[in-house]
């Protein structure tokens, strides 16, 4: 077997699958001292030799010491370091043969740093041969592998401490002949105080157990699974899962196939394989069953499902199937196509007929089960029925997710994301057909029923909130009616499987959004309240829209309030102080009536219509209607001063009259051109009939005119100081409320 030659550091040409670091931890900005030099502080005690490929949590140095030794210097970033818990259990293990040598631990510059030995045979991938995929490494090698990595676990787990990173990357070689390997990177490794921590999906995705996936609860036993996938790649010459990038795709095949032993060809290895890697972590292989293993014996295999019988051959979609729990993970794997194939009505005969015909042969003729493919339901709740009377066992998956609590949490929390996709849909129906309960029974969902019923109080006590808004504020009837259930049931499940990390993102929001808010909304106040329930800061947020149209208005009519009372002082010295203007304009609009009256006389004297003494008359009349009519006209503006004009002036009103005449000729021309000539017509007769008529019938008209503009001012006046009084009373209560 060809073999590649032992680098000094890891091989650059091969990129190792990335650890995850916990949620919002990025790789920081370069460290204070630069790249490729050390901390002021290691200065006279160790000599860069040069920096090497680090990761996001550390930057990596080969050193030499005092006495030229080459030792590794790892510097963690800021915001990482090792679990101060993990890394004093650690430091007790000290002669641990396959546990790299540490030999100094502390801070450096406000960073943690470890100063460790140089493994300088690269990882253990280094030991696989050439080709694509390349050639698997042979049973004594596995074998003695598993014995060294068993030892470092079993002290690791003795002390406490789970890796919870173990891959090939981290497993180095001291020598390869013979060889000899090291457990190293313990940067995310956690000391627990019983036989389990909370996980948060934290390491390298592929080689995650289950049990890390789907963020439960784990113990040791994830260490033994890693290992299990690392002896695979090892064994194979590749991993099963190196293709996939996706977390929840990762989970969805370990949930619908067992993992893909293919290229183990020794039934010791596939025994010790299938025993690592049994998905129960309750029954996975431990330290025991290993130790064991290694001595020869060969102990139990817990199989996550029954022994599959076989039976006569079934042709799904062109693939032959004999075995109930064959095709029901078929089914799982590939929902979409497979909801659309036997559920979705076509012209010709169902699918699902000739299903039904070879489950009758198979495993009897579940007639409920058959009679729901009949009714309304979604294709999708129908293949999940299916799936589940073909293989109890299986995990619980629907629509190519694995329900869990915690990925109930996650659905939720994507549901409500700016790209959710399909996920509302797929809550939609979990909450309308009661699905949780039914998927309760199966492997990895433990707490879905209990969750489920969580969900529907919530919802009950979400209507309850609902009706007592609705009664102290009709106004938001409309928008509480307008609230989807795509957006309130997402948020109901994820205060009913995560309630105090979902009541904390309520509460957070509601502050937010309240602190935006450019006023003060009293019953979004009151919602929001740090005394508030989470399904009150709920209906806060899911009415935002009408808060802040009311704080908008607040904010419109306080700006108002504000300007009337700025404008106060202003608007009285405006009205005396252009008082004299006022007077001028009146002034003027009298003098065009004088001019008007002047010209028609004129052409009344010029048409041959009228006596001479009515011509006569008229100028008489007009002489004496003048007085009057700037009497009243100067009344009027002395009255209202500055105001005057445009809004209440004989020339303003002029202006207006003629922008009201104009509007029907512009709307409808005809109409506009009958009033205009009838008008006209009616001056051009008084003119030359009875000219006298012109000053008197103007006099009239000013006196009815100047009464009703006099009464318009006052009424203004009026509501202005109604407004103002209010703004008043209004700003009085908004300093005493900031007092108090």
């Amino acid at each position: 077997m060809m073999s590649r030659p032992p680098p000094t550091e890891l091989d650059p040409g091969r990129v190792p699958p990335p650890t995850t670091l916990d949620p919002g931890r990025e790789p920081p900005a370069e460290d204070d001292w630069g790249p490729g030099r050390l901390p002021r502080a290691f200065t006279g005690r160790l000599n860069l030799v040069r920096e090497l490929p680090g990761g996001a949590e550390a930057q990596l140095f080969l050193v030499t010491d005092e006495e030229g030794r080459e030792r590794i210097l790892k510097i963690y970033r800021a915001g990482h370091g090792p679990d101060p818990a993990a890394s004093a259990a650690l430091a007790g293990l000290v002669g641990v043969p396959h546990l790299v040598e540490v030999f100094e631990r502390g801070a450096v510059a406000e960073r943690a740093y470890e100063l460790m030995e140089h493994l300088a045979g690269g990882d253990l991938l280094v030991l696989l041969g050439e080709g694509d995929p390349p050639a698997g490494l042979p049973p004594a090698t596995v074998t003695e592998i598993a014995r060294q990595a068993a030892q470092a676990l079993g002290a690791l787990h003795g002390a406490g401490v789970p890796h919870r990173d173990l891959k090939p990357g981290n497993l180095l070689l001291r020598s390869r002949e013979p060889l000899d390997l090291a457990v190293i990177d313990f940067g995310i490794s956690r000391a627990i105080d019983g036989t389990e921590i909370r996980e948060s999906r934290h390491g390298t995705l592929i080689y995650m157990a289950p049990e890390q996936l789907i963020g439960r609860m784990i113990s040791p036993t994830v260490d033994w699974w890693a290992l299990g996938m690392t002896l695979l790649e090892l064994s194979a010459g590749r991993h099963p899962y190196s293709h996939l990038l996706d977390a929840e795709v990762v989970m969805l095949q370990l949930a619908t196939r067992d993992v893909d032993l293919t290229g183990v060809d020794d039934e010791r290895v596939r025994l010790l394989l299938r025993g690592l890697l049994t998905k129960d972590p309750a029954d996975r292989w431990g330290a025991g069953q290993v130790a064991a293993w290694l001595r020869g014996e060969s102990p139990p295999v817990i199989a996550s499902g029954v022994e599959e019988p076989q039976f006569e051959p079934y042709d799904h979609q062109g693939r032959t199937v004999t075995g109930r729990m064959q095709l029901a993970q078929l089914l799982a794997a590939e929902w979409e196509s497979a909801a659309a194939h036997y559920f979705t009505p076509t012209g010709t005969a169902p699918p699902w007929r000739d299903l039904r015909a070879w489950i009758s042969q198979v495993g009897g003729d579940p007639a409920e089960l058959f009679a729901l493919v009949e009714t309304e339901l979604p294709p999708d709740v129908k293949l999940l029925r299916l799936v589940r009377w073909l293989d109890p066992t299986l995990p619980a998956v629907y629509r190519n997710e694995v329900l869990s609590l915690d990925r109930l949490t996650e659905l939720a929390r994507k549901a409500l994301g700016d790209i959710p996709g399909n996920v509302p849909d797929l809550i939609l129906q979990l909450w309308n057909h009661r699905l949780l309960p039914d998927l309760a029974h199966a492997p990895l969902g433990g707490g879905l029923a209990e969750a489920d019923a969580r969900w529907r109080n919530l919802h009950a006590d979400w209507q309850a909130v609902a009706a007592r808004v609705r009664a102290t504020r009709p106004e938001l009837a409309p928008a509480l009616d307008g609230i989807e259930p795509r957006v309130l049931l997402p948020n109901l499940l994820a205060l009913a499987t995560s309630p105090e990390t979902a009541a904390a993102a309520l509460r957070q929001a509601a502050e937010e959004v309240r602190a935006d808010l450019p006023e003060e909304v009293p019953w979004f106040t009151e919602l929001a309240d740090a005394r508030a329930g989470p399904l009150d800061r709920l209906c806060a947020l899911l009415l935002e829209a009408a808060a802040r149209a009311e704080a908008a208005d607040l904010h419109a009519a306080r700006a108002r309030r504000a300007w009337l009372l700025r404008q106060e002082d202003a608007h009285l010295w405006y009205r005396e102080q252009d008082r004299p203007l006022a007077l001028g304009w009146a002034v003027a609009g009298c003098c065009l009536v004088g001019a008007l009256w002047v010209w028609l006389i004129v052409v009344s004297d010029l048409i041959p219509i009228a006596t001479t003494a009515m011509v006569d008359l008229a100028w008489v009349c007009a002489i004496l209607a003048i007085a009057p009519v700037i009497g009243m006209e100067l009344a009027l503006a002395a009255g209202v001063g500055g105001p005057y004009h445009p809004a209440y002036s004989l020339i303003g009103g002029v202006v207006r009259l003629a922008r009201a005449a104009a509007r029907p000729i512009r709307g409808a021309a005809w109409m506009g051109l009958v009033l205009v000539g009838a008008g006209f017509a009616a001056v051009v007769a008084a003119t030359a009939l009875l000219p006298p008529a012109l000053p008197i019938g103007t006099v009239a008209a000013q006196a009815i005119w100047a009464a009703a503009r006099w009464r318009r001012w006052a009424a203004d006046e009026e509501e202005r100081a109604v407004q103002l009084a209010q703004a008043r009373r209004e700003q009085q209560e908004d300093d005493e409320g900031e007092r108090t």
